[in-house]
């Protein structure tokens, strides 16, 4: 049965509470290899225990399971950083930043002078100190 087949019946018999479930269940539901037509063959005496290939028509390709799993597991980056693009700083996201162990690109910020100016620069994305010093917008135009 596709996920596109399930009834409302069917739903609720899977998650309870009215076919609505809880963030755990969510994370259960994306951690089940059952989905990728993966069945778990527990242990037997001295067997181990082991994934094989079920009968069943699987929801998603393996592949799109280990991505998941990726995802899950901290070892794939899943949205690019957004760079909204501002007029006083037009560059930003288009400079690398000048040291040459980063390569990320500079993003920009502005800060607020005493009589209330805002005074725009460029900065390096990278959370780590690596001595590369703030460029204002003077100095690359």
């Amino acid at each position: 049965m596709t996920i596109c087949q399930m009834t409302k019946c069917n739903i609720i018999s899977v998650f309870p509470g009215k076919g609505r479930f809880s963030k755990n269940n969510f994370w259960v539901a994306m951690r089940n290899p059952l989905y990728c037509g993966k069945i778990f063959i527990p242990p037997y005496k001295e067997e181990k225990g082991c994934f094989v290939k079920g009968q069943h028509e699987p929801l998603i390709s393996e592949k799109t399971f280990a991505d998941v799993q990726d995802i899950l597991d901290g070892r794939k980056r899943v949205v690019k950083p957004k760079i909204v693009a501002m007029d006083n700083l037009p560059l930003r996201g288009f400079i690398k930043c000048p040291n040459p162990n980063c390569n990320r690109m500079l993003t920009g910020s502005a800060s607020k002078g005493k009589m209330g100016n805002y005074y725009y620069y460029y900065h390096c994305s990278s959370p780590a100190e690596h001595g590369s010093k703030q460029t204002r917008l003077t100095r690359l135009s």
